[in-house]
C-alpha cells in the first residue's frame, strides 16, 4: 500500500461501516413498522429483525478483519513497526475470531426462541451450547495471546522463543 492509496482504503472502510449501519437501521426500522398488533403474528418479523442483525454482525466482523489487513499494511510500511504490526494483528484477529462463534450461538438461541413456540417453552433455549461457545473462544484468544506474547517477549529480549505446543499454555 503507498500512502497514497492508504486514505482512500480507510474511507472505503469507513462507507462500508456507514452502509451496514445504514442497512441495520433502515432494515430493523421497515420491519418493527410493519410488526402486527396480535403477538401470534409476529414471528415473521421477528425472524426477518434477527436475519437483518446476524447479516450486520457478520458484515461488520468482516469489515473488522479488512480494517486489520489495512492497518497492519500500513504500519509494515513504517520502519522497525513491522514485528509489532503483526503482532497485534494476530491478537485482534483473534479477538474477532473469538467473538464470532459467541455472536452465532447468541444468534441460534434467539432463533430457537422463535421456534419454542408459547413464551412458556421458550425458556429452554439452547443455553449450555451459547455457555460452551463462549468458553470455547475465551480459551483460543487465550492461546493465540500466549502464542504471540512469547515471540515478541523474545524479540524484545533479544531471546529465541518457542511457540508452545497447541493445547498447552505458554509459562511465564
Amino acid at each position: 500500500m503507498t500512502e497514497s492509496t492508504q486514505p482512500q482504503e480507510f474511507m472505503a472502510l469507513e462507507a462500508r461501516w456507514l452502509r451496514i449501519c445504514q442497512d441495520l437501521t433502515v432494515g430493523t426500522l421497515n420491519r418493527m413498522s410493519a410488526l402486527p398488533t396480535n403477538p401470534g403474528g409476529w414471528d415473521g418479523p421477528y425472524r426477518e429483525i434477527l436475519g437483518v442483525a446476524r447479516r450486520a454482525v457478520d458484515d461488520t466482523l468482516a469489515l473488522e478483519r479488512d480494517w486489520v489487513d489495512a492497518c497492519t499494511r500500513f504500519e509494515e510500511s513504517v520502519p522497525y513497526t513491522e514485528p509489532f504490526a503483526k503482532g497485534n494483528a494476530t491478537l485482534v484477529r483473534a479477538a474477532i475470531d473469538g467473538r464470532e462463534p459467541l455472536w452465532h450461538a447468541w444468534f441460534d438461541a434467539a432463533e430457537h426462541l422463535a421456534d419454542a413456540g408459547p413464551a412458556a417453552n421458550a425458556l429452554a433455549f439452547p443455553v449450555n451450547a451459547a455457555f460452551q461457545a463462549w468458553k470455547d473462544a475465551m480459551e483460543g484468544i487465550q492461546q493465540t495471546a500466549a502464542e504471540t506474547a512469547a515471540p515478541q517477549s523474545a524479540a524484545k529480549t533479544g531471546q529465541t522463543a518457542e511457540k508452545p505446543a497447541k493445547g498447552t499454555k505458554a509459562s511465564s
